[in-house]
């Protein structure tokens, strides 16, 4: 709950008409008062945990102030997260009654309506104070642990009969062990540009160019991505929304990625009919580590809520983003340890569909029975790291809410932590031997053309201008440093393919392509080298280049001296 509490010398509204549907019915419509304190109140969920902390600051700020009067009026404006409004109006005549038993006066405007306000605010040091409360960080309790096989049975092995992956998020889970004592993908993470910024004791992203450019990438495809919704229900797109989460970070429990309450209402209240929705959501949390792409205290969350008025719509929606999130796994060669919590009131009932889950991914996972959940099964896509430790990924929720079915999915997890997942397995290539390298749809510079002398330039450029026309990324190399310092530098950011050009290749029309892959040279033609690369981009879209076409003109930033060789 989000507070403004203003001592004034005058204050007075009219409500003109309801704004909500769900708008309290009232007979007073217009109130006046005078030396009063007046607060302003945003009711955000989950607020009737923090009533008795609400009531006990307004009550000392009235005897502060001498004064035995309060207007409560509710005013949506201080907080994006609003509570739906059956839970606000809920809160407000409890915080009204609450107030009311400790001897104040108390009048409370009206929830729901659009209202006109005068007001004369005193000008004393105490006459404006704001407040924010925030309810006790969610913890839901685990009743008991399973490893579910594929055939559906539930059964409690020995940690030496688990197979490793299985074993790793199962220890995590019973120590609260997750942090990595070296994380090489943190360190490519900052190595391309996502760096922290600390302000104060938190950590916050910061992206620059070639980040940007990934994150973009990234952000577009999940708004792809969820266009492929449309075969079964339809989806709207909404503006991106800022999300202030209160429960403390766990890399494994964290309850509500969740729309606006407003947006849902208003899917729900428009639409009898299923309807999805898919927006961008900017989460702050309270804590996080200072570990870029990893573990910071905001991160942006693609996230589709399908609403649905039959069970059967719902499990076959629920059952299509389980599988969708296994595949964008899949396609950049990682795959999940998957944790399957359901609530022990409904575990009967929905058990089956968790057994149709796990035998579709034909692999063991771990359920945990739990509590105090509002979801009826909450699905944890975690990915073991290079370092050994479990990260969790993909998400996705079955919940009801009031007559209708609702899946949240987010299939890529995080933008920041899907470039994680991408360069986790870039650092686990490295450690198996294998040059790192991004996948071509991400990789900002997809070609880099090396002239061996000045007198190719003509050609080099005819090069380049194919391969743009074609769409690819590129640019040149055109410094005054030595070829094998050209081709060094190209290795450090990852470049897949240079095309080194000189007298022999501007007389035969050819170009030599230098494979980062295999370290290969391979002769070829330029429309040769362009068919490859759209093979290699697949289904993946293709973003506009955002670099200098020339190398010299780039701005240089300086890169973490442990990973810039790697």
């Amino acid at each position: 709950m989000k507070i403004l509490m203003l001592h004034v010398d005058d204050f007075s509204y009219e409500a003109k008409k309801k704004a909500i549907k769900s708008a309290e019915n009232v007979s007073q419509k217009s109130y006046s008062t005078s030396n009063a304190l007046v607060v302003f109140a945003t009711v955000e969920p989950n607020d009737s945990k923090v009533l008795d902390d609400v009531v006990k600051d307004i009550v000392e700020q009235l005897n502060r102030l001498k004064v035995n009067e309060v207007v409560l009026y509710p005013y949506a404006h201080l907080s994006s997260t609003l509570a739906k409004p059956g839970e606000a109006i809920k809160v407000l005549l409890k915080l009204e009654e609450m107030l009311k038993e400790k001897g104040v006066k108390v009048h409370r405007a009206p929830f729901g309506w659009y209202k006109s306000f005068q007001i004369k605010c005193k000008g004393h040091p105490l006459a404006e104070l704001s407040k924010r409360y925030s309810p006790p960080e969610y913890k839901p309790k685990v009743l008991d642990s399973y490893v579910i096989t594929i055939n559906g049975e539930l059964t409690k092995p020995k940690a030496n009969e688990l197979n490793e992956e299985i074993r790793i998020v199962w220890e995590s889970i019973e120590k609260g062990d997750w942090k990595c004592e070296e994380d090489l993908a943190c360190k490519y993470c900052s190595k391309f540009g996502f760096v922290v910024k600390k302000i104060g004791d938190k950590c916050f992203p910061a992206y620059l160019p070639l980040a940007y450019f990934m994150f973009n990438a990234v952000l577009i495809y999940a708004s792809t991505l969820a266009l492929n919704v449309n075969e079964l229900i339809p989806i709207y797109f909404m503006k991106d929304t800022d999300v202030e989460e209160e429960c403390e970070f766990s890399p494994i429990v964290c309850e509500g990625f969740c729309l606006r309450s407003s947006d849902e209402e208003q899917a729900i209240s428009v639409d009898e009919s299923d309807i999805a929705i898919f927006e961008i959501l900017t989460i702050y949390r309270k804590s996080g580590n200072c570990e870029p792409c990893k573990r910071v205290n905001s991160f942006h969350l693609p996230v589709i809520s399908a609403f649905f008025n039959d069970r059967l719509n719902a499990e076959k929606f629920l059952l299509m983003m389980h599988d969708l999130t296994h595949n964008e796994a899949e396609k950049i060669g990682q795959k999940y340890v998957v944790m399957y919590n359901l609530r022990n009131d409904v575990k009967d009932e929905w058990f089956d569909l968790i057994k149709n889950m796990v035998g579709r991914d034909n692999k063991d996972g771990i359920v945990r029975i739990i509590e105090d959940s509002n979801a009826l099964i909450d699905v944890e896509y975690l990915l073991v790291s290079n370092c050994g430790k479990p990260v969790e990924i993909g998400s996705l929720k079955l919940i009801i809410e009031g007559d209708k079915y609702v899946v949240k999915a987010s299939p890529l997890g995080s933008i920041e932590r899907y470039i994680y997942m991408i360069l986790d397995k870039a650092a686990k290539d490295y450690k198996e031997g294998k040059p790192p390298m991004l996948p071509m749809w991400l990789t900002p510079i997809q070609v880099r053309v090396i002239p061996e002398e000045r007198s190719v330039l003509p050609y080099v450029l005819s090069v380049v201008d194919e391969l743009k026309r074609a769409g690819i990324r590129v640019d040149i190399d055109d410094r005054n440093v030595s070829m094998g310092t050209k081709i060094r530098d190209a290795g450090k950011e990852w470049i897949p393919y240079l095309v080194l050009v000189g007298k022999r290749e501007k007389e035969t029309n050819t170009v030599v392509v230098l494979r980062r892959i295999d370290n290969n040279r391979i002769d070829m033609s330029v429309k040769e080298l362009i068919e490859v690369i759209k093979e290699e981009l697949g289904e993946y879209g293709q973003l506009p280049q955002t670099l200098p076409l020339y190398y010299s003109r780039r701005a240089k930033i300086a890169l973490p001296s442990d990973v810039s060789n790697k």
